[in-house]
């Protein structure tokens, strides 16, 4: 008597590579903002720029010319 015996097929798979990103891409602007104190209450004001040190610049030149104070540092949206 015969034994049947099977072996497993196994079935080659090439790997494609496509040279294509799938997400959307890198985006080097950020989106800051910054409370400034004017007239005893506290005003958010937000900045779209590359770097965090031009969003402080241009913070407290906002704080300058609406007589108010930088109270907190510059953060950015997650």
């Amino acid at each position: 008597m015969k034994k049947n015996t099977f072996k497993k097929q196994q079935v080659e798979t090439q790997i494609i590579w496509k040279n294509i990103p799938n997400d959307a891409g890198f985006n080097p602007y950020r989106k800051y903002y910054a409370f400034i104190q004017i007239d005893g209450s506290e005003v958010v004001f937000d900045y779209v720029g590359k770097f965090r040190t031009e969003a402080l610049i241009h913070f407290e030149e906002q704080a300058r010319i609406n007589q108010g104070k930088l109270v907190s540092g510059v953060h950015a949206y997650k």
